[in-house]
Formats: structure tokens, C-alpha cells, sequence
């Protein structure tokens, strides 16, 4: 059964995926995001994003590249990815939809 926060955390997952994947393939938006969580409040999940967009978690990092919904992850990777709710890539996609109104 679905609770009403899902939506949040499947939007979380989409947005997790997709700055992830372009930290991996943009420096620059790499670099802004890595800088971001520098100069954020020091809390453990911005420390494992921190890890992962730097390279570590691969294993995990296949699941984040290759699965569409959080909900089709084992309760495995549901746990470990729980770190969406506190992404860096608000930063990311903060300056994407400012220069779409401009």
C-alpha cells in the first residue's frame, strides 16, 4: 500500500538520478554540487552524496543509474538510498528552472 509521502520520494529519486547521472558526465555541474555540499550543514547523508559523486558506492550507484522507481529497489537499496530526501542537486536544478522563467 502506498503512503502519501511517496510521491516525494519517487520526485526525490528522479531528481537523485538524474543530477547524479550529470554530475558523471558534466564537471562543472560536478563541481557546483560537490561545492554546495561543502558549504551545507554537515549531516551524514550530504557526506555519503559527497562520497558517491566523488566515485564510491558503485554497486549502489548501478541501482541509481538503472532503476526508473525507488519502489522497484530490494528494501536493501531502499535503506541505503534513503539519502534522496537530502540531495545536493537542488542547487543543480534551482538554477535550471530560474533560467527557464527568464
Amino acid at each position: 500500500m502506498r503512503h502519501p509521502h511517496d510521491k516525494h520520494i519517487e520526485r526525490a529519486w528522479m531528481h537523485s538520478r538524474e543530477g547524479y547521472l550529470l554530475c558523471q558526465s558534466d564537471e562543472s555541474i560536478r563541481q557546483k554540487a560537490l561545492q554546495y555540499i561543502s558549504e551545507s550543514i554537515d549531516t551524514p547523508q550530504f557526506k555519503i552524496w559527497q562520497e558517491t559523486i566523488k566515485g564510491g558506492y558503485q554497486n549502489h550507484c548501478e541501482y541509481l543509474k538503472n532503476t526508473e522507481s525507488f519502489f522497484d529497489l530490494s528494501q536493501e537499496e531502499q535503506d541505503f538510498w534513503q539519502i534522496v530526501q537530502s540531495h545536493p542537486f537542488a542547487v543543480i536544478f534551482a538554477d535550471r528552472e530560474y533560467e527557464k522563467e527568464m
